[in-house]
């Protein structure tokens, strides 16, 4: 029971700083909003939080820089098991339902990724991450259709 508090404690403590870090930039005459809508990319980031849901992920597009290391800080919101997966990359973490994890990975050239879920992808519980200008080919899911990355 200490255990979990504690962990919930550091959680939350992990989560405000990354509030404070991703604040409004007042100086700098951003009056625009910071907020991601799940099917809006997240430029540029160096990490980002997603959550799990049954059947989706959101955000459910991302775009990182080739060579830079990439950190997904995931949450499972949903009621089932979860994956994410990126074959591409060997990424593959699991989390059952109410758990956190964070994937680190660094996308080496341009393209797309697809990542997904290996329980519910033929549910649609699936996105992509833009790498660069994209210009490469898409990365093919479990069943490995599409050309790879």
């Amino acid at each position: 029971m200490a255990m979990r508090i504690a962990l919930s404690a550091l959680v939350f403590l992990l989560g405000g700083l990354l509030l404070v870090a991703c604040g409004d930039d007042s100086e700098g005459g951003n009056s625009g909003s910071n907020q991601t809508t799940p099917s809006q990319a997240v430029a540029g980031a160096a990490a980002v939080e997603m959550s799990m849901q049954d059947f989706k992920f959101e955000p459910d597009k991302l775009s990182a820089q080739p060579g830079a290391e990439f950190t997904v800080h995931l949450k499972n919101e949903g009621q089932s098991p979860h994956t994410f997966t990126i074959s591409g990359l060997d990424v593959d973490s699991v989390l059952q339902p109410g758990a956190t994890s964070s994937v680190t990975f660094t996308p080496d050239k341009d393209g797309m990724l697809t990542f997904f879920c290996r329980f519910h992808q033929a549910q649609g519980m699936q996105g992509v991450m833009t790498v660069g200008s994209g210009g490469g080919q898409t990365a093919g899911s479990a069943g490995g259709a599409a050309p790879g990355y």
